[in-house]
């Protein structure tokens, strides 16, 4: 029983020496504002910000090394040569199958973008009285017109009370 509690309290001590004595963490960081950002030589943005506050808090020593592009950044943490990465990095099904993530500070909707064109009265109107507009009323009137006519001439001697019998 001594000799766990002994074994115990060695692995703890090792633990605290160890981790004090560890090198501080590489973390991965790549341009991209407002998230990450050099002014300088000091790295900004609201990313950085928030790691800052996770390692105060955390009592970790760390050092940032620029990357180019988010897939260098995520390469470095997966082949150990970075022990965080963080920015603007979206979470991917390929991604979360190689890596873990936290959860995701920011979320992006769908944007769609539209040409300005005038709305209102003035733009209705005018969309009304279009030439595709009107051409398409032209249309549906003639066709209306043949039907009716086909229809017409061949009820009219079957059935001359509804349809004023011959056209003479």
């Amino acid at each position: 029983m001594n000799g766990r509690i002994l074994a115990l309290v060695l692995v703890c001590l090792w633990g605290l020496v160890s981790t004090a004595q560890a090198a501080p963490l590489t973390v991965a960081v790549k341009a991209s504002p407002p998230f990450s950002y050099q002014q300088g030589d000091r790295w900004d943005g609201i990313s950085v910000e928030l790691w800052e506050k996770v390692a105060e808090k955390a009592g970790l020593e760390y050092r940032l090394r620029p990357y180019g592009s988010v897939m260098e950044m995520l390469a470095a943490v997966e082949q150990g040569q970075a022990d965080v990465a963080i920015g603007a990095v979206s979470v991917t099904a390929d991604r979360e199958r190689r890596l873990d993530f936290t959860q995701p500070m920011f979320r992006a909707g769908l944007g769609i973008a539209t040409r300005n064109e005038a709305s209102g009265w003035v733009a209705t109107l005018r969309n009304l009285f279009s030439w595709k507009f009107m051409s398409a009323v032209l249309a549906l009137v003639l066709v209306l017109l043949l039907v009716g006519l086909l229809i017409w001439l061949l009820e009219r001697r079957k059935n001359p009370e509804q349809f004023g019998g011959s056209a003479s």
